[in-house]
């Protein structure tokens, strides 16, 4: 469903996405993690069960870490958007518009960084690997910088990609460039 907002539509891995997931899996094996934790989309929690397995770890399922629905939008592209909705604007924030009957930003926002200081406090300073989706690594990219850095987004966050997330003992935290792509 590339190139789509799939959101929280729930289908599983594809035969590429099971390969992407493998070669991830073969890329992190000399990690150190002790702690996965997965979206309840079947398609994260596919990939965390293939990169759990070097390391000999089950995956922590929490709901919050799932893509932001985008209500009447789910399985659209953005050129099917527009076609069906003349005069729309794509965004220049690809987080902040609203979908019809969809989740609103703010309740996305909320959830991702609740869930986000739920797993750093029982993390507890352990490394972790966290397997979701593009719309809260956008969210977490942006949003987890200290107020005075740039708030850029990626130019491309791709299938696979993995990107490095440190919270510090007080409570700032701060996300530093992605660490691998796939």
């Amino acid at each position: 469903m590339a190139g789509t907002l799939c959101g929280g539509s729930d289908p599983p891995l594809n035969q590429t996405g099971r390969e992407q997931a493998a070669l991830l899996a073969l890329s992190l094996r000399d990690r150190n993690f002790r702690r996965l934790y997965t979206s309840d989309l079947r398609r994260a929690m596919q990939t965390a069960e293939v990169l759990g397995q070097p390391w000999g770890i089950d995956a922590v399922v929490v709901r919050q870490l799932r893509e932001r629905h985008f209500g009447l939008w789910e399985g659209k592209s953005w050129s099917q958007i527009v076609a069906e909705n003349p005069g729309i604007i794509r965004p220049e924030v690809p987080l902040a518009f609203s979908t019809p009957e969809g989740e609103s930003f703010e309740c996305f926002r909320r959830r991702v960084l609740v869930a986000f200081a739920r797993i750093a406090a029982d993390c507890n300073g352990e490394p972790a690997a966290v397997v979701t989706h593009l719309g809260v690594i956008l969210l977490v990219r942006t949003e987890l910088h200290s107020p005075d850095e740039e708030r850029s987004l990626p130019e491309r966050v791709g299938y696979g990609s993995v990107h490095s997330v440190t919270f510090t003992t007080n409570g700032r935290s701060l996300c530093d460039s992605p660490a691998h792509s796939s």
